[in-house]
């Protein structure tokens, strides 16, 4: 149980529930969809409690990497995806994992520009995102085969890509989830714009966006104080198992009011 707040920031909702009635319209279970524009809110220091994938949908882990350039993609090929592969499998053992694909790898900075290289040896870059966001909507997409083109087109591992066989497998049913693996890069620990991510609550339990709106009471935001190098943040942006915890909006903090 956590007392008492880690620190207060202001959270603009404003792109968040504009993105969310111009995707979905009259189908969106509430506008505003977060029920506010501009708030300060509450923001709980996250290691004070217990937090795990299945719990809360996010979970840190001490694993500290040896990967020496992260701009360059072959160092993350290398190094680093065998290491997270590893990470995801143990998370989610009892799941029974079948494939693996990384894809969209993202280095954001404060002083860093939105950056796509076309030569696949670089890291692609961008500032920090200060509003609140999904990275992946997967409700947007009405095609299973529309999904998989997404992972595909935007992938940074080489193994072989079981394109039919992992669409099949969404026309199935099957589950699947996207997990975001978040790590700071330097040498010290972060003290400005951390991320915070926003633990939704719902009051239908087997409901989730977008045909669930938060309960902004009982929901909270969360950050990792002092994040460092050696550790890795999970947290998920879409599991088709809606009893999970999953649509974890996030966002940086610029503008920390108290701590």
């Amino acid at each position: 149980v956590l007392r008492k707040p880690f620190c207060l920031a202001t959270i603009d909702y404003t792109a968040a529930n504009e993105y969310v009635e111009a995707h979905y319209g009259n189908s969106s279970p509430r506008v505003p969809y977060f029920g506010r524009s501009i708030q300060k809110e509450a923001i709980y220091d996250a290691r004070e409690g217990q937090t795990t994938i299945d719990s809360c949908g996010f979970s840190l882990l001490n694993e500290p990497s040896q990967v020496k350039d992260w701009t360059k993609l072959s160092h993350i090929r290398e190094t680093y995806l065998p290491q997270l592969r590893t990470i995801l499998q143990e998370t989610y053992r009892e799941s029974k994992i079948q494939d693996i694909v990384f894809w969209n790898p993202m280095l954001r900075g404060q002083d860093l520009k939105q950056t796509r290289p076309n030569d696949d040896t670089s890291t692609p870059t961008a500032s920090f995102a200060a509003s609140p966001h999904i990275d992946t909507d997967i409700g947007a997409y009405d095609d299973p085969e529309d999904v998989i083109r997404l992972f595909e087109s935007n992938r940074v591992d080489t193994h072989t890509f079981p394109t039919h066989d992992l669409v099949e497998a969404i026309k199935n049913g099957q589950r699947f989830a996207i997990v975001n693996a978040w790590r700071n890069i330097a040498a010290f620990p972060v003290v400005s714009n951390p991320l915070a991510l926003f633990s939704v609550r719902y009051d239908e339990p087997k409901k989730a966006f977008p045909e669930a709106a938060p309960n902004m009471n009982q929901s909270k935001w969360y950050t990792y104080s002092n994040m460092t190098q050696d550790e890795v943040l999970l947290f998920c942006q879409y599991d088709r198992d809606v009893t999970r915890s999953s649509d974890l909006w996030h966002c940086a903090l610029p503008d920390v009011l108290e701590m």
